[in-house]
Formats: structure tokens, C-alpha cells, sequence
């Protein structure tokens, strides 16, 4: 409610439209509490932690890679624009946002889950320590409609065998995007980079790879 009460302060260009007790006026205290409380599972607020945050800056500096990738390499072969390909270096990390914003009630199913199986520590690190977020990502781009060839390319961006023909060169610029990012983070270093992706952007060596890495760092 206050997210249209801002749009139409916007409009009438009334700063006395964007009121909480206004809002309040509008609604009734009693559905405002509806919208807005904890017991609404839909409308809560989500406590950050370094976890989250971390994967938030990953996933925009892959974002910000894949772009200047996609904008200035390969001479025009790249199946999917830089701004398209922006986004999907932001959605592929997406998936370890999700995780890190679950629910009091998502956390109890996860240690339900992780009770009743023989592994239970295996089973929690699976939902917590960052292994599942991949797949969530690619659940997340199915709900949002995308198309399967893209979604695969994105969320499985580390495994050649899942690329569907036509976007060979767009999963590339994802690939160094992310790698680069890796790689920044201090997480791989560059003789495990494929190096056939390399020759396709013309990096020829560690020296030149490190270059581009520091001009493309996102603070």
C-alpha cells in the first residue's frame, strides 16, 4: 500500500499522500496489520548476514563480467545481448540469496528433513553450506517462465554437457564472468581456467586474464 502511495505522491507530486497513518486511513489499522506483520509469511522482512550479502556482491560482479564480457569480446558471435546476459549473471546466484533468506518455517523443514535421514549433518550442509544454491537458482528461473535451454545454460554454467546448442557463446561469457569473479575472490586460480574459453575472448596468458580482472572489480 505504501509502494502505491508513493506512486501517486509521485504523480499529484503531494508529498501528504505518502503517509503512514494515511495508509493506515486507507486501509484500517486491522488489514494494515494483516499486510504487514509476522504473521504474514508472504510480507516479512529479511535479517541480512554476510553470507547473504556475499552472495549479493557475487552475483553482481558477475553481472557487471558477463556485460563487458559480451560488450567489447568476440566480435559479434555471442548468441544473447550484454544486457540480457546481465541478468542472467544476476539470477544464477540467485538461488544462495533464496536460501539465506528462508524462514523460520523453511528452517524447520530443513531440520526435519535432515532428522529423518542417516546423514543428517550431510543433509544440512546440503541446504546450508551453499551446495543446493545452483539448483534453487534453476528452480527459480523455471517459476519465472524462462526457457529451459537458458535456464541450464545459467544455473549450470560450470558443466559443458548441459548447453543447448545456440547458446554455446552466451554460456561463455557466463563461465568468465563467474570465474573471473572466483578467481578475484581468491577461490581458483587461472591454470584451472578453461582455456579454450580463454583463447575465445583472446586472453593469452595469466598476465592479460589479471589485467581485465582488475579493471572489471566491483567494490
Amino acid at each position: 500500500m505504501l509502494a502505491l502511495l508513493l506512486v501517486k505522491t509521485l504523480v499529484d507530486k503531494k508529498i501528504d499522500n505518502f503517509d503512514l497513518n494515511h495508509a493506515v486511513d486507507v486501509l484500517s489499522f486491522e488489514d494494515f496489520n494483516k499486510i504487514y506483520s509476522e504473521d504474514n509469511l508472504l510480507i516479512r522482512l529479511v535479517p541480512t548476514n554476510q553470507a547473504m550479502l556475499d552472495c549479493i556482491d557475487h552475483s553482481v560482479a558477475v553481472a557487471f563480467n558477463s556485460f563487458n564480457l559480451a560488450k567489447n569480446g568476440a566480435n559479434g558471435t555471442i548468441e544473447l545481448s550484454p544486457e540480457e546476459l546481465y541478468t542472467y549473471g544476476l539470477l544464477n546466484s540467485f538461488g544462495g540469496i533464496l536460501v539465506e533468506a528462508r524462514s523460520e518455517e523453511q528452517e524447520k523443514v530443513i531440520e526435519k528433513v535432515a532428522d529423518e535421514s542417516e546423514q543428517t549433518d550431510v543433509v544440512k550442509d546440503v541446504f546450508t553450506g551453499g551446495n543446493v544454491n545452483t539448483y534453487i537458482s534453476m528452480l527459480f528461473m523455471q517459476s519465472l517462465g524462462m526457457p529451459e535451454n537458458l535456464y541450464m545454460m545459467v544455473a549450470f554454467w560450470n558443466n559443458r554437457s548441459f548447453i543447448s546448442p545456440g547458446y554455446e557463446n552466451a554460456s561463455k561469457v557466463i563461465y568468465l564472468g563467474e570465474v573471473m569473479r572466483y578467481c578475484y575472490e581468491g577461490l581458483v586460480e587461472f591454470f584451472q581456467v578453461d582455456s579454450d574459453i580463454c583463447s575465445f575472448f583472446n586472453i593469452k596468458d595469466e598476465t592479460q586474464f589479471n589485467y581485465i580482472i582488475n579493471q572489471l572489480k566491483v567494490k
